[in-house]
């Protein structure tokens, strides 16, 4: 009862400037991924050029990491998206619109896994003042029916890759260059 006294007045204008400058973080995130996962591309490329096979399969789990952060930043994106059409709904409704419940929660989750992106973390201000706490809490905290998109709790794993996984890329990449890849010696390696 007394967070909904509490609440402040919505601004869309000031919700719309965050998210613009969010969305310019995401695109500069975004460069820096894929410039990382180029350089780590071509280092892994030079590693199975000159036989270091095993040394490669190491690398590709940091290509692995870059590629999972991108795909998280692109539905970032989506959501931010979201927000930006359905700006004038948000602006008017009291209680958390169904039709945005997952993209709250997902993006709740996010600000608080990735620390460094001010900009989401204002968002999830805004939209805490606006609707209350209690959903930003369900979501942070991953409990049972949270709405947060499972797939972006799996982007943003800590977990290393699975063997198979970082076997697949390395024989992608290994392909694309017309290296034969010594699998034997590879597999040898533990997951």
């Amino acid at each position: 009862m007394f967070d909904a006294l509490l609440r402040i007045t919505f601004k869309a204008s000031k919700f719309l400037d965050v998210v613009s400058l969010a969305m310019t973080r995401i695109t500069l995130k975004k460069d820096q991924h894929q410039a990382e996962c180029f350089q780590v591309w071509s280092a892994v490329v030079l590693l199975l050029k000159h036989g270091y096979h095993n040394h490669s399969l190491i690398r590709v789990e940091r290509i692995i990491n870059e590629l999972s952060m991108l795909d998280a930043l692109n539905m970032i994106e989506g959501y931010l998206n979201l927000l930006i059409e359905r700006v004038n709904l948000i602006e008017k409704e009291r209680v958390c619109p169904d039709e945005l419940k997952e993209s709250f929660a997902t993006l709740f989750y996010v600000a608080y896994e990735i620390g460094d992106f001010s900009e989401l973390q204002d968002i999830c201000c805004i939209l805490i003042a606006h609707f209350g706490r209690e959903f930003a809490a369900c979501a942070i905290e991953l409990r049972l029916n949270c709405r947060v998109n499972p797939k972006m709790i799996i982007q943003l794993s800590a977990r290393q890759p699975i063997l198979k996984c970082k076997m697949k890329v390395l024989k992608d990449i290994a392909s694309e260059n017309n290296i034969v890849l010594q699998l034997e010696e590879v597999c040898s390696i533990s997951p």
